[in-house]
């Protein structure tokens, strides 16, 4: 799953080249939510407004991302 767009790949596959450092393994535990969201499709995008245990999985990553990018800026900023 791309956490900063919303779109879900059935596989890694499936994702364009250069997009395949964006996009990050779903955790097993969501698989049930993941394949109903799909429905048979190999991509699909997901409304990042709902409060799904998936969207709110997603919402996490991409806030980590930006903490981590955050502190890296910093860190840098600093010498």
């Amino acid at each position: 799953m791309n956490c900063d767009t919303g779109e879900l790949y059935r596989h890694l596959g499936l994702v364009p080249e250069n997009e395949r450092e964006n996009v990050t393994q779903v955790p097993e535990h969501y698989k049930d939510e993941v394949l109903e969201m799909l429905q048979g499709q190999n991509r699909v995008k997901v409304d990042m407004s709902k409060s799904t245990p998936l969207v709110d999985w997603a919402k996490k990553q991409t806030k980590k991302k930006k903490r981590q990018i955050a502190k890296a800026s910093k860190k840098a900023n600093r010498k």
